[in-house]
């Protein structure tokens, strides 16, 4: 292709404009300490791509990740050199040292798209609880907010309600019986800062905070009121719990933060 009239390559000339390159491509090697760290940088990378291990879920990136690095490593010798014929070991061992912030900063532009399907369905649960929680509801009331193909059932739903208990957004209450012969449907508190009346106080801008200290302790209040009225004597522990003011004025929940409002 290098060869072709057109299009061929195009340069910025002296005026800025671009302009065909007629002149013959000039190819760089690596020398052998720069070849041996980008050997290096594939051979770390390849197990961490398999299914399972850390970058599956960005392995078209991180696959493509020592091109990248062999890329940056001619440019930093160009700069440096603009009549160099090799590329050595400064610039390859400086264009592998930005592998890692190459990978993180793909993982904040892709945000959910990378996350695992529990952790995307307990978002979606969450946002829900916010909109239309009540103080107790059931495993079934929980899973009917966010029933569609990807979560058909209850055995689906479950590591999701499982994952929002960890993050102590909601807590089971423990079932002092049932009706014979029948098993008796699992309950549990929602906890107090994600129902509805606590996240429009919350994203109410005009409030400015003021008196949200004590509507998050009556609220606080009745919940543990909730609890002993249903026969569990201690109140929910909420450490991994957090309220406050973001630029979009919404709850976050440790682990389980999420800016998208398209749910």
């Amino acid at each position: 292709m290098l060869d072709l009239h057109w299009p061929g390559r195009v340069i910025l000339g002296h005026d800025g404009e671009p302009i065909r390159c007629t002149s013959p491509a000039r190819v760089l090697t690596l020398n052998s300490e720069a070849r041996r760290l980008l050997w290096e940088l594939r051979a770390e990378l390849e197990p961490r791509l398999a299914e399972g291990a850390d970058l599956a879920p960005v392995s078209g990136f991180a696959s493509k990740l020592p091109g990248a690095c062999a890329r940056l490593a001619l440019a930093f010798t160009m700069l440096r050199d603009p009549q160099a014929q090799e590329v050595g070991a400064e610039a390859m061992r400086a264009s592998v040292a930005w592998a890692p912030f190459l990978l993180e900063h793909h993982r904040a532009v892709l945000g959910e798209a990378e996350v695992n399907d529990e952790v995307h369905h307990a978002r979606r649960l969450w946002r829900a609880l916010g909109r239309h929680g009540q103080p107790i509801m059931t495993a079934r009331d929980m899973f009917k907010m966010v029933l569609d193909s990807a979560l058909p059932n209850m055995a689906t739903f479950q590591p999701v309600l499982d994952l929002l208990v960890e993050h102590e957004a909601v807590r089971l209450i423990p079932n002092a019986g049932g009706t014979v012969g029948r098993r008796p449907a699992q309950r549990f508190a929602v906890n107090p800062r994600l129902l509805p009346s606590t996240a429009k106080n919350l994203s109410d801008k005009s409030d400015k905070m003021n008196g949200v200290e004590s509507e998050l302790s009556d609220l606080s209040d009745n919940f543990q009121a909730d609890h002993a009225q249903h026969g569990v004597v201690s109140h929910i522990s909420i450490p991994c719990l957090e309220s406050e003011m973001q630029d979009n004025e919404q709850v976050v929940v440790n682990g389980l933060d999420d800016s998208d409002s398209g749910e």
